[in-house]
C-alpha cells in the first residue's frame, strides 16, 4: 500500500511538472509578453513610461532573465504560495485564485446535490421497474444529457436567460452587484445566476450512469 501510494505520489508531481513546463513554453510561444501590452495599454491612455521604468517592471517580473529562469523563479514562487501579480487586475493572482475557488466550489457542491436529488430517485425508479416505458423514457433522457456538450446546452440555457427571463447572462452577478460588498440582494443575485451553470455540470453528471447499462448481466 505504502509503495502504491509513493508511486501515486510521484506520478502526480511529474504530472504537475510537465503540465507546468508545457503551459510555460505555449504562452511564451507568441512574440512579445503581456508586460509590452500593459505598456502600450498605458500609450494608449497617454501615459508616457520611462525607460527606466519598464527596466525595473522586467527585472522585478524577470522578463530581463532567460526563459528557464523565469520559469524556475515562477515555479517556486509558485511553491511558496506566490502565483505572481496580474497586470490585467492589478492584483496579486493568488488573491484572484481564492476568490473564484470559493465560487468553483459553490457550483461544484450544488450540482452534486443536484445530481443526487436527481439520479437517487430515477435509479430507484428503473431498479424497481426495469425495461418499463419510464425506465426506457429515464435512460434515453439519461443519454441525451451525456450526449449533448456542456458548452452547447449552456449557450442554450443562456439564451433561455436572457431572452425569457430578462436576466444578465456571462458571470454569477448582475452588473449592480459586480463590485457591491455582500447583501441579502447580493446573494439573492448569486442565486438567480447559479442555475444556469450548476444545471449545465449536473446534466453531464446524471448521465454518467447510463454510458453502460448495468443491469445486463455479465
Amino acid at each position: 500500500m505504502l509503495a502504491y501510494f509513493l508511486r501515486r505520489l510521484v506520478y502526480m508531481l511529474a504530472t504537475i511538472v510537465f503540465v507546468s513546463v508545457a503551459g510555460f513554453v505555449i504562452i511564451n510561444l507568441p512574440p512579445g509578453t503581456y508586460l509590452d501590452y500593459y505598456i502600450a495599454q498605458l500609450e494608449e491612455q497617454g501615459t508616457i513610461t520611462a525607460e527606466s521604468q519598464i527596466e525595473t517592471l522586467k527585472r522585478q517580473y524577470g522578463l530581463d532573465q532567460p526563459p528557464y529562469v523565469q520559469y524556475w523563479k515562477w515555479f517556486t514562487g509558485f511553491l511558496q504560495g506566490d502565483f505572481g501579480r496580474s497586470f490585467q487586475y492589478n492584483r496579486d493572482v493568488s488573491e484572484l485564485v481564492w476568490q473564484r475557488l470559493g465560487f468553483t466550489a459553490v457550483i461544484s457542491f450544488s450540482s452534486l446535490l443536484l445530481t443526487w436529488v436527481i439520479a437517487i430517485p430515477i435509479g430507484i425508479y428503473s431498479a424497481t421497474h426495469q425495461y418499463s416505458l419510464g425506465d426506457h423514457t429515464f435512460t434515453i433522457l439519461g443519454l441525451a444529457g451525456l450526449s449533448v456538450p456542456n458548452f452547447m446546452l449552456a449557450l442554450v440555457l443562456m439564451v433561455v436567460a436572457s431572452q425569457v427571463f430578462g436576466q444578465e447572462v456571462g458571470g454569477l452577478f448582475s452588473r449592480q452587484y459586480l463590485d457591491a460588498a455582500w447583501s441579502w440582494g447580493k446573494f439573492l443575485d448569486l442565486l438567480k445566476h447559479l442555475w444556469v451553470p450548476v444545471l449545465v455540470v449536473a446534466t453531464g453528471g446524471n448521465g454518467g450512469p447510463y454510458s453502460h447499462d448495468a443491469r445486463e448481466p455479465a
